[in-house]
């Protein structure tokens, strides 16, 4: 059986490199829903949810809210520092929406007796990026 849960958190970012609007430094209010699967156990669950909330927080809420999120190869990285809590990502690429779901994705650690089923990260409310196993 499948069970998702829903994490919100702000954070800032901007695509170097870009040719656009985006390439300005801008916040966004993200929502990221993480879907596992796996028995349902004695206790009637897959999983407890506060169990499942706790991993995801332990990632999102420690690295990505209320950071900027930068591009490894972007020259402003330096004087961000100086700035606040920065994130600088671990895979190649911009803090697109896809690159960080990608980036959750390969981060996962698997609870006991469960498997990451999808990873859908919306950048705005009609705007995301998902990964399914």
């Amino acid at each position: 059986m499948k069970v998702t849960k829903r994490v919100e958190f702000d954070a800032a970012h901007r695509l170097y490199k870009y040719n656009g609007p985006c390439a300005n430094f801008h916040g966004h209010r993200y929502v990221i829903d993480v879907t596992i699967d796996g028995p349902v156990l004695e206790n009637g669950m897959v999983v407890d949810f506060k169990i499942l909330s706790r991993q995801i927080k332990d990632f999102v809420m420690e690295k990505w809210d209320h950071a900027l999120i930068m591009n490894r190869d972007d020259p402003k990285v330096q004087e961000m520092w100086e700035v606040g809590k920065v994130y600088i990502m671990k895979i190649d690429g911009n803090p697109t929406a896809e690159n960080m779901v990608l980036e959750f994705w390969n981060a996962w650690k698997e609870i006991p007796g469960t498997t990451l089923v999808t990873v859908r990260l919306y950048e705005t409310p009609d705007s995301w990026a998902e990964m399914s196993r």
